[in-house]
């Protein structure tokens, strides 16, 4: 009997863990080390995000309207109580230029929930005037994994797409400035031996079905819950060696 990998990483990923922390040092002592962490430590331990684009603010509160209409229905509004300002403030970039008209739309990246090793984003696509809003769904492909004695814990006997569905939340997502890739990755459990991969290409041609939309260029998966991280390419398919 197999089991759907997708099925397993959001049961999985949606676990919030908790730590407690045990200090036996003296009260004086933990100070002194508190002061050894310099500004500097604190800046390069956080996360380089890409610069952001200048964005009308009244085209800005009418992005973040429209995300609150469009995820509605989801945990996304209701999370967001617990997230301070800045949270909940977008993160806004520009597209590149469109072949034809050299317009750039603008992309607002909303964070939809946070749990304790993933979080989830929304994307929004705007034009600069605010005239047109679109929320992004990605092409994300459904996966059926095969555990050996049907335990997530043992080998895996075998890996296959079974089809294709589309989502509107991407795990733990980034945003390339100069390619205007997307990517995401999903940990299936906090020690990222298990988990899931994928990278998104715009596209901005009239011609295409994907036009100012995106479509998935490559899905690594790594299923087994092995304490290794060691990933296999789905899209395009790994050429064996010859």
């Amino acid at each position: 009997m197999t089991a759907l990998a997708s099925r397993r990483a959001a049961r999985l990923g949606g676990v919030f863990c908790a730590f407690a922390l045990l200090w036996t040092a003296p009260l004086a002592a933990q100070e002194a080390g508190r002061a050894e962490v310099s500004a500097e430590d604190e800046e390069e331990a956080a996360p380089v995000l890409p610069p952001q684009a200048e964005a009308d603010p009244a085209v800005t509160l009418k992005a973040v309207e429209f995300f609150e209409t469009a995820v509605g229905d989801s945990h996304c509004i209701r999370a967001l109580d617990w997230l301070d300002e800045e949270d909940m403030a977008p993160r806004i970039y520009a597209l590149p230029p469109h072949p034809e008209t050299g317009a750039r739309d603008l992309l607002f990246q909303f964070l939809c929930n946070r749990a304790a090793y993933n979080e989830t984003h929304v994307f929004i696509t705007a034009k600069p005037d605010g005239s047109r809003f679109a929320l992004l769904q990605f092409p994300t492909p459904l996966v059926d994994v095969d555990y050996e004695n049907d335990d997530f814990e043992g080998a895996v006997l075998g890996v296959r797409i079974v089809g294709l569905r589309l989502k509107r939340e991407i795990v733990n997502a980034s945003f390339d400035p100069e390619t205007a890739e997307i990517s995401e990755f999903s940990r299936w459990r906090g020690i990222s031996d298990a988990s899931s991969a994928s990278v998104w290409r715009y596209v901005d041609d009239p011609e295409t079905p994907f036009d100012g939309g995106y479509e998935l260029t490559e899905y690594q998966l790594d299923a087994s819950y092995d304490g290794e991280m060691n990933p296999q390419r789905l899209i395009p398919p790994e050429v064996p060696a010859p």
